[in-house]
């Protein structure tokens, strides 16, 4: 809490054994730290798909990256060079799709958490990414 700026938040997502999604806060403000969790019990079926579609998204990443180093990727051809960015897009676009499904689904909540009804994941990686530059 003592490194987190005033208006600072923090969330945390974890999926219970049954498949609830517990969502956790803490939120910084001149008053202290102020903890919220929420419980999301309809959405089990939901974020269990996704989790599913996660993890293959995730094999396939590995599985393209595996045995594949700097120099054996400078040795690539043309045809092998646009295969595998062809694979690495279609991965991305999968990725893509699912977060917005995800936020699509728990955004609101996500957003409720964190005191802005106006925040959205996309927004949150623009902070994020703003942050770091």
């Amino acid at each position: 809490a003592e490194v987190m700026e005033e208006g600072g938040n923090v969330v945390g997502l974890g999926i219970c054994p049954g498949g609830e999604l517990l969502i956790g806060g803490l939120r910084k403000s001149s008053d202290g730290v102020t903890p919220t969790i929420k419980c999301i019990l309809d959405k089990s079926t939901f974020l269990s798909s996704s989790l599913a579609k996660l993890d293959a998204l995730l094999e396939d990443s590995r599985r393209q990256l595996e045995g594949v180093d700097v120099d054996k990727a400078k040795a690539f051809g043309e045809k092998e060079k646009r295969e595998w960015w062809k694979r690495r897009e279609s991965t991305d676009k999968g990725l893509k799709e699912l977060m917005e499904e995800i936020e699509g689904a728990v955004g609101e909540e996500i957003a409720n958490l964190l005191g802005d009804e106006q925040t959205s994941a996309a927004n949150l990686c623009s902070k994020f990414e703003e942050a770091c530059v």
